[in-house]
């Protein structure tokens, strides 16, 4: 900045300079992490099991111990959302 204020001729430039910035984060790294081929869209938790839909057209079953039980394939496109209907 004191480069720049010496390159221009200073009676030109105003006694104050405002500078605005925007904070720069480092990006948050996962802890424990369940690997997917695709983007998750749901996940919801059915006692000790994880439910969890993604963009790769399954329901995939995970336990609360971080091991895949399964995945249940039958969509042909991504599953969105995940709803529990209690009878």
């Amino acid at each position: 900045m004191k480069e720049h204020i010496k390159e221009k001729d200073e009676s030109l430039l105003e006694s104050i300079i405002d500078i605005e910035y925007i904070e720069k984060f480092r990006a948050p790294e996962p802890e424990d992490a369940l690997t997917h081929d695709d983007w998750i869209s749901a996940c919801r938790l059915l006692g000790d099991t994880i439910l969890i839909t993604s963009f790769d057209t399954k329901v995939h079953l995970w336990n609360n111990q971080g091991e895949h039980i399964t995945s249940v394939p039958g969509h042909t496109g991504p599953i969105r959302s995940l709803v529990f209907i209690r009878s």
